[in-house]
């Protein structure tokens, strides 16, 4: 039989044996095994944002949620504390937690057993996912508020109980004075599913992965329809929409393989995104003639009030599409997981591109018109065979993620009037061997560019002032780029794993390198750091192996973890006067360093600051100083400056 792990008693012990509160951040703390989050320190409420079980082999996790840790009432778990924690078994939560954050235990599927206080007030989005060992819940009376389908993908739930303001009937979760069907459990069984006909709405992802349900039957009386509500069942053939339905949320029928042919009725007058994305098999949507605002025009369906391209059926089997004359806006998720597409011509009535449009399409030429001055985030993700794109003058910025994982993009003209690129817009283009950025930008988000592999050379220019972390990360050719001026922090790893570069020149107005801006330059055989420059980030220069000598800055007051650890072609260091602070393991691996020089003005050495150099290294040191006696503790022989060593005591 299993060991059995009981959280509780074991948390005892551990606060009995040995200090376990350590203050990570002004509002964050370790309280074994869980992490919280002050939430109000003169009330002393926090949150739970965490949880790192002891290792034990093979243990399943019998876990009470306190009420109060190190002195403060946990009155809250926050969002994902505890995902993905599968050796949970069961799970008890304490009375005096009112909350629970969105997806908080998802895909914790070892759960059995799950017990909700009295007093509990809300569940967040998804907060029990795809549980799937989860086969009965109780939901307290006092609860007030249910976030987007909590029970998703619970496939084995077979018992939910509610009160309050909340019931479960007919097979499924509703809020009573809001007719709103929040969860329908998978276990109601399989065939055709009537919702109740006093339900005015269904909510997000309530039916979301239902693949053994083969039909929905939609009552009269039903108004709304929300986003992502019948995601993913596959077993649906065909829906007969409700005249009193007025409005449906993008990705609606998202994924439903199965689903043939559907009929939008005149009073259906509100489509937000693309309701079909995915559905490979719809061959079939039909419009009312009587239908004022939505409309089929060339075989898209288009809400005619602001002439938006709602969807391209997946299933049409043509290479080249032209948008209609007249289109204004390309929807979200208009074209997305559109397969067999090579060509998309847009009219230059087209002012703007929206979120997804053209996700994960085998689009591979697309002229964006001039007329264009938006576009979404994610709008060319993933077109995999997407080579060249022109981005229109009137565009001034770039959003995130808008040609990542484009692997074949060779070409891109971006205009002058750009400012912004956001995070991930070009990550992972494997192709894009140069770009040019123009002389308006002002603002580079996160991994813009990391993992453009083929990308050798790069021109920041002046007009850039802020740039996110891990910019060129992984940009494996990258060689010599030019960073502006203006820049005063060179931001976390900026250049991270970039194994071709060779040197870079830094501004003069540095004040600060970030963590991990080097780190794994095995190429890098040059640098000047500007005597401005007062802190060096842990890792900084960690693994740049090629690295045989370096003049630390005048101005240097602390050098992080790691910063150089693993420089093998450092022989010497010296610490310039006024450096304060070299925490631990600041040079550890540098298995060539035979010298290093540390000044008097050093009060605080980390541990293992030259752990694995070479045993006959020698360390410079005043006498007297801080330094000498730090060597004395980590079992060095140190050296003054006039070559006499320490009397032996």
């Amino acid at each position: 039989m299993k060991n059995r792990w009981f959280c509780v008693l074991s948390l005892l012990m551990m606060l009995m044996a040995c200090t376990i509160a350590s203050a990570a951040s002004a509002d964050t703390k370790t309280v074994a095994p869980f992490t919280i989050q002050i939430l109000d320190d003169e009330e002393r409420t926090a949150q739970i944002t965490g949880y790192s079980p002891m290792r034990t082999d093979d243990d399943e996790i019998d876990l009470v949620i306190p009420a109060e840790l190190d002195g403060y009432a946990i009155v809250e778990i926050g969002d994902s504390a505890f995902k993905l924690q599968r050796r949970l078994r069961t799970v008890t939560i304490s009375e005096g937690i009112q909350a629970i954050g969105s997806r908080a235990f998802s895909s914790c599927d070892g759960i059995t057993r799950l017990t909700l206080p009295d007093g509990l007030k809300r569940i967040g989005n998804r907060a029990f996912s795809n549980c799937k060992g989860l086969t009965e819940v109780a939901l307290p009376d006092t609860l007030e508020s249910i976030g987007e389908n909590p029970f998703a993908l619970c496939s084995n739930l077979t018992r939910v109980t509610a009160g309050g303001v909340f019931a479960v009937e007919n097979g499924a979760l509703i809020r009573k004075n809001e007719n709103r069907l929040i969860a329908y459990f998978h276990s109601a069984g399989e065939g055709e599913y009537t919702v109740s006909e006093e339900i005015r709405t269904i909510g997000k992802s309530a039916f979301a992965e239902c693949r053994e349900m083969t039909g929905i039957r939609l009552q009269e009386g039903l108004e709304l329809i929300e986003e992502s509500a019948f995601k993913g069942c596959t077993g649906l053939k065909a829906i007969v929409i409700p005249e009193s339905l007025t409005t449906i949320g993008n990705r609606t029928f998202a994924d439903c393989t199965g689903l043939k042919t559907i009929e939008i009725p005149d009073t259906l007058t509100t489509i937000e995104g693309n309701p079909f994305m995915g559905c490979k098999n719809l061959t079939d949507i039909r419009v009312s003639n009587q239908n004022p605002m939505i409309g089929i025009v060339s075989g898209v369906l288009m809400d005619m009030r602001d002439m938006r391209l709602l969807c391209y059926p997946c299933v049409r089997n043509q290479k080249v599409f032209e948008v209609p004359d007249g289109t204004k806006i390309i929807g979200a998720s208009a074209f997305e997981f559109t397969y067999g597409l090579e060509q998309i011509i847009l009219p230059p009535s087209v002012t703007a591109i929206e979120n997804y449009a053209f996700s994960n399409c085998t689009l591979r030429e697309i002229r964006i018109p001039d007329t264009v001055e938006s576009i979404g985030m994610w709008a060319f993700e993933n077109c995999g065979n997407l080579e060249e794109v022109t981005v229109p003058a009137a565009v001034t910025e770039l959003k995130a993620m808008t040609f990542a994982y484009c692997s074949r993009l060779r070409n891109v003209v971006l205009p002058e009037g750009l400012l912004t690129i956001g995070d991930d817009a070009f990550t992972d283009c494997k192709q894009l061997a140069a770009i040019t950025l123009p002389q308006s930008l002002t603002s580079l988000g996160s991994t813009v560019f990391s993992g453009c592999d083929m990308l050798t050379e790069i021109v920041i220019p002046e007009s850039v002032e802020s740039m996110g972390s891990r910019v060129f990360k992984g940009c494996t050719r990258l060689e010599s780029p030019r960073l502006p001026a203006s820049l005063s922090i060179l931001p976390e790893g900026t250049f991270e794993y970039c194994r071709a570069l060779r040197t870079v020149e830094i501004p003069e107005g540095l004040k600060g390198i970030s963590s991990n801006v080097f780190n794994g330059c095995t190429s890098l055989t040059e640098i000047r750091i500007p005597d401005r420059v007062r802190t060096i980030g842990d890792s900084a220069f960690r693994g740049c192996t090629g690295l045989t000598e370096i003049t630390l800055p005048t101005m240097l007051r602390t050098i992080g973890e790691y910063a150089f650890g693993g420089c093998t072609g450092l022989t010497g260091i010296r610490i310039p006067s006024g450096t304060t602070t070299i925490r631990s393991h600041a040079f550890e691996d540098a298995e060539n360093l035979q010298n290093a020089v540390i000044p008097a003005s050093v009060s605080k050495m980390g541990i293992r600051v030259f752990y694995h150099c070479p045993l006959d290294m020698v360390v410079w040191v005043e006498k007297d100083s801080y330094a000498e006696k730090w060597c004395d503790g980590e079992a060095l022989s140190p050296v003054y400056w006039d070559g006499t060593k320490p009397a032996v005591h």
